[in-house]
This record gives structure tokens, sequence and C-alpha cells, in this order.
């Protein structure tokens, strides 16, 4: 048989990259230009994240895979963030 749902899980956990959030002061100017050199030839997603923690505004990067995630944490820093803790947007739950 193959792997169980809980095996599965910690290996995906282990190749897949979770997101990264790094403050939106450190995304502009020169320094956005240098982060899309440097993730040109990485598994960035094309879409991004933006929230607010504690009135700083978060950009959120999303990589397919785990070591190009931490590639990107070694260069420019950051924080991986878990996806059920990043706030949701105003009305996005369901309605009644």
């Amino acid at each position: 048989m193959g792997q169980s749902i809980s095996n599965a899980t910690e290996s995906a956990r282990e190749t897949t990259a979770g997101p990264l959030a790094l403050p939106e002061y450190r995304c502009s100017g020169h320094n956005y230009v240098t982060i899309n050199l440097f993730c040109e030839d990485l598994s960035l997603c094309r879409r991004g994240h933006f929230f607010y923690r504690d009135g700083v505004g978060m950009n959120v990067f999303c990589f397919a895979e785990r070591a190009h995630a931490e590639q990107f944490l070694a260069r420019f820093g950051g924080e991986f963030i878990d996806p059920k803790d990043r706030p949701k947007w105003p009305g996005s739950g369901k309605r009644s």
C-alpha cells in the first residue's frame, strides 16, 4: 500500500513551500527589480497577496519548491506564514 495520509502530508510539507511574507518597504524601488531578477529562474507563482500586520503592509510570495522559498528567504529575509493565519478580505466569508 501507499503512504498513509499523515505521512503523505508530512512529505508534501518537506518538499513544497508555504507562502513567505516580506514587508512592503523591502519590496519597492530598486529592491523590486532585484527581487524580480532573483526570482526569474525560481518557482515563484505569478499571483501574489498583500495584507497588513500591525499597520505594516506585507507582500506574500508563493513558491512551488521549498528550496526556492528558502533561497529567497536567505537573500531577502521575511518569514514563512501559515495560509490559515493570513488575514481574510472583508466580506470573503460565507453569506447567510
